[in-house]
């Protein structure tokens, strides 16, 4: 079997395609992708990026984006958990109460909110076994709630 070659050339164009053969038959021209085409997805992935740092920074009540003070701290009976109430203010806003917990076994891991109050309510809240906090909250309203984070059990009393 001998091959044949074309009597014509094939011309490519000088503007950043070439013919691109299938095992079909059909040709397409092959792009070549210019720089903005891949800065495009430069961007898409950075802008990705910086929302899920902004979300999980105000998940957890962490700086630039948010100030906390906290009111009080306790820990549970084995020691393993530590669950605080913060008054918290992001991007400049309302001030918040916020319950949050974080394990301390972990090192200084970012503590995760389990429930946001209004500025002005008066909230409690208190261990009542290892993996059991009871929270109660009077005169404000009660925004966010998670009643479990992983294995504790989070109970909301009026």
């Amino acid at each position: 079997m001998t091959m044949r070659l074309p009597d014509h050339p094939v011309q490519v164009d000088p503007h950043g395609s070439e013919p691109h053969h299938v095992p079909h038959g059909y040709s397409y021209p092959k792009e070549r992708h210019h720089w903005w085409w891949y800065a495009g997805f430069v961007v898409a992935f950075v802008t990705v990026a910086l929302i899920v740092i902004a979300f999980n920074a105000f998940d957890h009540a962490s700086p630039p984006l948010c100030s906390r003070d906290v009111i009080q701290t306790l820990s549970s009976d084995d020691g393993e958990m530590e669950l605080s109430l913060a008054q918290v203010s992001c991007f400049g806003g309302d001030h918040q109460r916020r319950l949050m917990i974080r394990r301390l076994d972990h090192g200084s891991g970012a503590p995760h909110t389990l429930a946001t109050f209004s500025g002005d309510a008066n909230v409690r809240a208190t261990w009542s076994a290892d993996r059991e906090v009871v929270v109660s909250e009077r005169g404000g309203r009660i925004e966010t709630f998670q009643p479990i984070w992983r294995d504790v059990r989070v109970h909301f009393r009026k």
